[in-house]
């Protein structure tokens, strides 16, 4: 067992979460973050939703931010800017409703500042992202209880 692996009881890494979603998600933008812990998967429609987020989450978006006056470049920048300034781990770009592939202003954006983006086909629902998120931290919570668990028996059954 890892010396602190107590101490990261809810530590899911993007890497991980990303490995566990189904297939046809696709990694549109990888910025290198693949080890940077996650705490959440939080979808949102807000322009901007950084009041609600905390630091290592995953907000997800069907891109209405990006409707109208949102669509533009500009727009797309702040947006994303504003995420990476709360810290958020990655962006993933539902398809459907409102567009058909990612918009390229949105991809530019988060290559410009760094933002991992992820394109969600329409046939994976929101709720299917949150509930793989909930199942990785809930196994791995159990393992490292698990774990120690044994050590704990281990360390009770030497002092006999």
């Amino acid at each position: 067992m890892q010396p602190d692996a107590a101490d990261h009881l809810d530590a899911v890494t993007l890497g991980q979460f990303l490995a566990a979603l189904p297939r046809d998600l696709r990694v549109l933008h990888d910025a290198g973050n693949s080890s940077a812990p996650l705490r959440w998967v939080e979808p949102s429609e807000l322009e901007d939703p950084t009041p609600y987020l905390l630091d290592g989450e995953f907000v997800l978006t069907a891109g209405l931010p990006f409707l109208d006056a949102g669509g533009t470049k500009e727009r797309a920048e702040a947006y994303v800017r504003r995420l990476v300034g709360a810290g958020v781990a990655a962006l993933g770009f539902g398809l459907e409703p409102y567009f058909d592939d990612v918009p390229d202003h949105v991809m530019s954006a988060c290559q410009t500042h760094q933002l991992t983006l992820v394109q969600i086909p329409s046939s994976v629902p929101f709720a299917a992202i949150g509930l793989e998120f909930s199942q990785l931290l809930e196994s791995g919570n159990a393992r490292v209880f698990r774990q120690l668990a044994e050590r704990f028996r281990g360390f009770t059954l030497k002092i006999k």
